[in-house]
């Protein structure tokens, strides 16, 4: 009953420019000789001289944009090796999605740091943004500083204006100046808490942005109520606080960082079950869900997130699993054990380390070299913040592992 809801070109090329990038990242470390990615046209070309892919790396791009599409499907996938500018991947998808259009798979990072593929219904995807274009119904246009490839991006900047019928523009690229002076009467901001956090810092205590009705959207990780205070005297209200997960898509809202969230219309809550859902599919048909995060009810429709069950936290809006990476540590030579847990609220809003050497007698110099070993060979969302040396692990008085100061050493 949604398909009427097509994507379109630009809609296309903006997805297919952030998988492009995000995989190339991931297999080069970083992509800063490229050009920009605000750059990139539709004649931008892929294996030759603006982005110099290799045959290897072609393969591994074809192969994101092809199983996001799902074009084996429809049999174009081969058309991806055959053609080298953007445009032209472009046109393959629209051509695949006008034979068949009924899924999206989407990439996550699972608890041990491998991706994981989850696939979503396309009219499912419709149902859930249908329902949050009643809450934006008032925007005039979407500004995104999110990558529109990972669901929420997808969601909130690609599918949302479609279904408004509205512009959307990407100012991730630019300066804090010019977001401040390009932002339009009913704007509504797509960002995440860590690119909020950046912002309302970045302007002085008693600014006030002088354009009015302007709103924003927040996901991927709690957004702290200081935060959303602080955004609302700046001007910025109300921000709607999305909580849900690659894996189920969205599950419950809030405007007020005080209150509950609260279920999306469509979903119930599984009698006898505190952390399964029953969703009302848009055929009439009921599916049950499981949630990847404890939830802590209020009531039959309102609900508190308490903790991911696998153990993660969220650093820049990406799931990182603190035992992953002791795991990785660990595998240094010179170390014995660690423990790596999330800094407490004063501290920071990234991983910290507590690592036991080998030689309790180590030097200052070879804790160096450690540190620098731990900053040079894990990802920027898995690495420590925070590193602190000791002979032992802290522990309680029962022997269980306790939380540790970035400032004490045991």
């Amino acid at each position: 009953m949604y398909t009427e809801i097509k994507l379109n070109k630009n809609d296309i090329f903006r997805v297919i420019c952030d998988i492009i990038a995000s995989r190339l990242k991931q297999k080069r470390g970083n992509i800063d000789d490229l050009p920009l990615l605000s750059e990139w046209t539709f004649s931008t070309n892929i294996s030759k001289k603006d982005l110099a892919v290799d045959s290897l790396e072609l393969m591994d791009l074809a192969t994101g944009v092809n199983q996001m599409f799902h074009l084996y499907e429809t049999g174009v996938e081969e058309y991806l090796l055959r053609k080298t500018q953007i445009g032209d991947w472009t046109e393959i998808v629209m051509k695949s999605l006008h034979r068949k259009h009924d899924a999206i798979t989407f990439k996550t990072s699972g608890s041990t740091g491998i991706e994981k593929d989850i696939t979503h219904q396309w009219d499912e995807l419709l149902q859930e943004v249908r329902f949050f274009s009643n809450l934006f119904q008032y925007a005039k246009r979407v500004v995104s500083f999110v990558p529109c490839h990972h669901i929420y991006g997808f969601l909130f900047t690609v599918i949302l204006p479609e279904i408004l019928n509205i512009p959307v523009i990407d100012f991730r690229y630019f300066s804090i100046g010019q977001i401040v002076s390009s932002l339009n009467q009913k704007d509504l901001i797509v960002s995440i808490p860590v690119q909020w956090r950046y912002f309302n810092e970045s302007l002085a205590s008693g600014f006030t942005i002088n354009v009015a009705d302007i709103q924003g959207i927040t996901s991927t990780a709690p957004c702290p109520v200081d935060l959303i205070q602080s955004l609302r005297k700046k001007g910025i209200f109300p921000i709607t606080e999305i909580f849900g997960s690659s894996e189920t898509s969205g599950i419950g809202y809030r405007q007020s960082p005080h209150s509950p969230y609260r279920l999306l219309p469509f979903l119930n809550r599984k009698s006898g079950n505190v952390d399964s859902l029953e969703k009302q599919l848009p055929s009439g048909e009921t599916r049950i869900i499981d949630t990847v995060d404890n939830l802590q009810w209020v009531d039959h429709r309102r609900f508190k997130p308490t903790k991911r069950k696998d153990g993660s936290v969220q650093i820049g809006g990406t799931n990182v699993n603190p035992a992953y990476v002791a795991q990785k540590i660990n595998d240094h030579p010179d170390i014995e054990t660690c423990n790596v847990r999330m800094m407490l609220p004063g501290e920071g809003d990234r991983l910290k380390v507590f690592i036991v050497p080998k030689d309790k007698q180590i030097s200052t110099a070879r804790q160096s070299e450690i540190m620098q070993w731990i900053r040079t060979t894990l990802p920027s969302v898995e690495r420590p913040a925070a590193i602190v040396f000791g002979n032992r692990l802290p522990r309680n008085d029962m022997g269980k592992l306790q939380d540790f100061q970035i400032n004490k050493v045991s």
